[in-house]
């Protein structure tokens, strides 16, 4: 039965559960500072001259972490 024919179907499906063991830090503080400020400076002049753009996020000290086998097994 799909929900198409009937919307009061129970459709029995949960999203996979995210992993648990991904890294998320790689342990590294701001080297000082000035360097926080610089980091802040940067986030706002991007935040002032994208201000007519919804499609954007900006952030700093921020780690991301891919794994290439994952990604060209997807």
């Amino acid at each position: 039965m799909t929900t198409e024919n009937n919307p009061t179907a129970f459709v029995d499906w949960e999203p996979p559960t995210p992993p648990t063991d991904l890294i998320f830090d790689d342990g590294e503080p701001l080297e000082s500072n000035r360097h926080r400020i610089a980091m802040n400076v940067l986030i706002r002049s991007l935040q002032q001259a994208w201000a007519d753009r919804n499609n954007f996020f900006t952030g700093g000290n921020m780690f991301i972490w891919e794994q290439r086998d994952f990604l060209k097994s997807s």
